[in-house]
């Protein structure tokens, strides 16, 4: 999915995600795709992009939502293709 792609289908799909969240979540999306086999938990995303935990949470349920993102059985969210 290319950068600036999230933001679009935030919009089209009717996501409650802020405006101020599309940006983050290209981020989030582009450090994914870099790292195909990242899988982090709530608590280490936030650390890892320095954001407010409920931040974080709301983020990454929009993406996982939109099946770009999928969560183990860790509770840990990871690229939302299955291999």
């Amino acid at each position: 999915m290319p950068t600036g792609a999230v933001g679009l289908i935030f919009r089209r799909n009717g996501s409650q995600a802020m405006t101020d969240d599309i940006p983050l979540a290209d981020r989030i999306v582009a450090e994914y795709q870099e790292m195909p086999d990242l899988a982090l938990t709530v608590w280490q995303a936030a650390r890892l992009w320095c954001l407010d935990p409920s931040r974080a949470v709301r983020v990454l349920e929009n993406l996982e939502r939109l099946g770009i993102l999928r969560q183990n059985g860790a509770g840990q969210y990871l690229l939302g293709r299955r291999r």
